[in-house]
């Protein structure tokens, strides 16, 4: 896997956009979540870290073919959404399971969408962890699978009480 995060941290999504000129990478480090976009080699044009507690995440939902999930940070009027996943197909001449790796970044102002970046066909750095999802737990945080949010408290599994 493509990583460009710091030894000792887990990459959420690592990869490089626009022919390998950029590159995308969210890692977490402790409880700490970091956004980092930039030209291959030189110090980010953007870099944002937060708390797991305050980032918002949204865990895969366990249905379709696609297993993917999304990480947002917030600057201003603008949002930047990371995603990263894998498609999967099934080879029906071998019956073998095979993935296509995606990821990439969509930022927003407001509700308009401004860019859509896509991480560079081969090799994406998103290897399907609980790494964040488990860090908001250990911080005090539950899923709510119905409300699709998370929300303040401790519960089995990670999911709310009643859901």
């Amino acid at each position: 896997m493509l990583s460009a995060c710091p030894d000792g941290s887990e990459a959420f999504v690592s990869c490089t956009i626009e022919d390998g000129r950029k590159s995308l990478d969210v890692c977490l480090e402790g409880d700490i979540v970091t956004y980092r976009f930039g030209e291959v080699g030189q110090p980010p044009e953007l870099a944002m870290s937060v708390p797991v507690r305050e980032v918002e995440f949204e865990p895969w939902p366990g249905v379709s073919r696609s297993i993917w999930e999304a990480v947002t940070f917030r600057r201003g009027d603008y949002a930047y959404e990371v995603f990263g996943g894998f498609h999967r197909e099934t080879n029906h001449e071998t019956e073998e399971v095979e993935t296509e790796p995606f990821g990439g970044v969509s930022v927003r102002r407001g509700e308009e969408r401004v860019a859509q970046l896509n991480c560079d066909p081969g090799p994406t750095g998103y290897g399907f962890s609980s790494a964040i999802y488990d860090a908001k737990v250990d911080a005090g945080q539950c899923w709510d699978n119905r409300e699709f949010v998370w929300k303040e408290g401790r519960a089995s599994g990670g999911l709310c009480a009643g859901r």
